[in-house]
């Protein structure tokens, strides 16, 4: 039974985290070509010659999303346990399953929305000929 539950928290989690990669620029994402993944950023800073004021920057807009996000998805992931044990028995009560699970859609919406004031402000970081740069490193990857 414990390895049920650990499971179905795994699924969960794992769709939550999906969908953050959508956001920040997964294959799927509509605006995929239009933001700048902060891993493509990371790799590629000095190939792109990142000012020593564009990184400090950078790194302060890591450092407030890692902040704003983490209380998220502490709730997010207590949100996903309590839909995962609504869930395991053989009959689910539906009603509490869905306020459950918008609970989930909920946070998990927060924690998108961050993620695109983070991308949006990684773009606007960059010159024009920065974003170019990373845009051609991207598609030829």
């Amino acid at each position: 039974m414990r390895v049920s539950r650990w499971m179905s928290l795994a699924l969960v989690a794992l769709f939550a985290v999906e969908g953050v990669a959508a956001m920040e620029g997964g294959k799927n994402a509509p605006f995929r070509r239009s933001v700048f993944a902060p891993e493509l950023l990371i790799a590629n800073q000095r190939r792109i010659g990142l000012t020593p004021e564009q990184r400090e920057v950078f790194i302060r807009e890591m450092r407030q999303t890692q902040s704003d996000l983490l209380p998220t998805q502490l709730e997010m992931s207590e949100a996903s346990m309590d839909l995962v044990e609504l869930l395991e028995g053989p009959r689910v009560d539906e009603e509490a399953a869905l306020v459950a699970a918008q609970r989930v859609l909920e946070l998990e919406r927060r924690v998108k929305s961050r993620h695109m004031v983070l991308l949006i402000r990684i773009k606007n970081l960059l010159t024009e000929e920065q974003q170019r740069m990373l845009r051609e490193i991207r598609d030829a990857g």
